[in-house]
């Protein structure tokens, strides 16, 4: 695109100050039109650095992302970092700096395309270090103010990623171009919120050691749940999911109907995957993605939840036979009878079922 007003003065002053300043709209993932920007003939200049900054989001989950949708958050952010790679091999280039994203580093729901192409650029800066050449990718939180991501930054913000004021990213930019380093991630965290949000796997293994455990002598949900009487331990779970809720709605408490269904209230995809984060973090239990779909309501939720918290002892499952059986291979769904049970209860047999499967890939 044509520079903005306010770079146009930008450019202006530089000129005034005597630089030669040359501005072209080019798509960098088009190699020629970037080849002809690098060396528009005559007496060109040589390129002596490189700043690539393009990006394309492209919101989406992963199951429903298409090979067009992937390949225009690739294009300008993948495919114009290699074209300025491979146009510059002969050029005495200097720095060449790549402004990569924190979600190819720990994710960020919804943004797998985008995450892919940042990843991309890390690795390509790695591949020129390794090879004597130049090379800088900088994974970025987010920018206060107008940027791509500026329509997520209180989201972000809710998960503990906070923005970065353009005066201290201009600063980090400084420090990090003259760091040395091939990789680096510059970005504003809260290590509380990032914890109480439930981060993601990728996070919790970058941050091990580093997110807290909880407040001091706070306990965490699970906590909670264990220490209540039996016959109260739904009524505190539902209390909690209530909670949860609501902060990933951004909503008081009081606006949130433990039989109203999440998407009514309205969840959206992203704020089921925050949930699921949200309540692994706090019941330390393994959940599906689909935990909201398949548990529409708060009062759904808690009974499942309460199941995988509590698991109920096989005394209470199912009667002691009169007579010792034989030995035999463990059940599987194709020997029990199930036409007692409701939907849930046969959802639950297929999950633990699942999950058995997961740990012991002989079964």
């Amino acid at each position: 695109g044509a520079p903005s007003r306010d770079a146009d003065e930008d450019l202006a002053g530089l000129r005034a100050a005597g630089v030669t300043v040359q501005a072209a709209a080019v798509d960098v993932a088009d190699a020629r039109q970037l080849a002809g920007a690098l060396r528009p003939g005559g007496a060109a200049p040589p390129v002596g650095g490189v700043f690539h900054l393009a990006g394309v989001l492209e919101d989406a989950l992963v199951t429903d992302l298409t090979e067009t949708a992937v390949m225009r958050a690739f294009a300008g952010k993948g495919i114009g970092a290699w074209n300025l790679h491979m146009l510059t091999l002969d050029q005495p280039v200097e720095f060449f700096v790549l402004f990569s994203s924190l979600a190819g580093l720990i994710g960020s729901p919804g943004q797998g395309a985008y995450a892919a192409a940042s990843a991309f650029l890390d690795a390509l800066a790695r591949h020129r270090a390794a090879v004597g050449l130049p090379a800088l990718s900088i994974d970025w939180g987010t920018w206060s103010g107008d940027g791509l991501a500026a329509g997520g930054v209180e989201r972000l913000a809710a998960r503990g990623v906070l923005p970065l004021d353009p005066d201290t990213g201009i600063e980090l930019l400084g420090e990090a171009v003259t760091n040395g380093a091939a990789w680096l991630a510059a970005a504003g965290f809260s290590l509380e919120l990032l914890h109480q949000a439930g981060a993601g796997p990728a996070a919790r293994q970058l941050f091990a050691g580093l997110l807290p455990a909880g407040r001091p002598g706070e306990p965490s949900g699970r906590d909670l749940v264990l220490a209540a009487a039996p016959a109260e331990r739904r009524q505190v779970l539902r209390q909690l999911l209530t909670g949860e809720v609501a902060r990933v709605l951004g909503a008081e408490r009081a606006a949130v109907h433990p039989n109203v269904p999440l998407q009514e209230l309205g969840f959206d995809s992203l704020m089921a995957i925050e949930l699921r984060n949200r309540l692994e973090a706090g019941l330390r239990i393994r959940l599906s993605a689909t935990l909201v779909y398949a548990h529409p309501t708060i009062s759904d939720m808690a009974d499942a939840l309460l199941a995988k918290v509590v698991p109920a002892t096989p005394a209470a499952a199912a009667p002691e036979p009169a007579e010792p059986a034989e030995p035999a291979e463990p059940a599987v769904l194709a020997d029990l009878d199930l036409s007692g049970l409701s939907d849930d209860e046969v959802a639950h047999l297929l999950e633990r079922e699942l999950e058995a499967f997961d740990l012991d890939g002989e079964r």
